[in-house]
């Protein structure tokens, strides 16, 4: 390691190897790897596995999300390109509807068979769209994000390292930390692989 002894002289004491301090949090965090406002926190060596989990959680969620709208999402893109208003199910449904409606007839108590699971609201149709692509969206950075921490993982380093890398007395190391894939998983994520996915202390 680096000879020089680390001091903070915010926090006034000495910071450990893989300490930094945080100017948002005002405290030193071990194995400091950024802050973050989606939890509104450091995430560092205590709490690095909830962070991977985090975004876990959030990419599986969004992809079921856009799992279940997107076989609304082609059927609002596929029913109604005819431009022949008696072949549009949309002009169908509506025209049964003012029947109904013009011969005084409760029209909540019939079906408008032939087009099953139909989106005749508007307004439905946009919350449909904008959810599909919402959670899409969310679903590519959050897996971008998720795909470099796990490759962080893989290596030992923080996001700090990895712009900057630790320097030890040959010079500056980028796998300065490095244990081998198996081991820095496991600095992480614990020994016991049945509680790796659950948020809980596994160290």
């Amino acid at each position: 390691m680096n000879l020089a002894i680390r001091y903070c002289e915010r926090c006034q004491l000495i910071k450990p190897d893989r300490c930094h301090h945080c100017s948002a949090c005002d405290v030193c965090v071990l194995k400091m790897d950024h802050h973050c406002p989606w939890v509104n926190n450091c995430v560092g060596f205590s709490n690095y596995k909830f962070f991977m989990l985090f975004l876990l959680y959030s990419l599986l969620y969004c992809l079921f999300i856009a799992a279940t709208v997107l076989q609304y999402f082609i059927r609002f893109w596929t029913l109604c390109r005819s431009k022949s208003e008696e072949t549009c199910p949309q002009v169908v449904i509506w025209k049964k509807k003012k029947k109904l409606s013009e011969s005084g007839l409760n029209n909540k108590t019939f079906s408008y068979g032939g087009f099953p699971n139909e989106l005749a609201d508007t307004r439905a149709k946009f919350h449909v769209l904008f959810l599909f692509f919402v959670s899409a969206m969310f679903f590519i950075s959050i897996l971008s994000l998720f795909s470099y921490h796990c490759w962080l993982v893989g290596k030992n380093r923080s996001t700090i390292e990895a712009f900057r890398a630790p320097s030890f007395r040959t010079g500056p190391e980028k796998d300065g930390f490095s244990l081998g894939f198996s081991k820095n998983f496991r600095e992480v994520f614990g020994d016991e692989k049945r509680y790796w996915l659950f948020p809980t202390f596994t160290r």
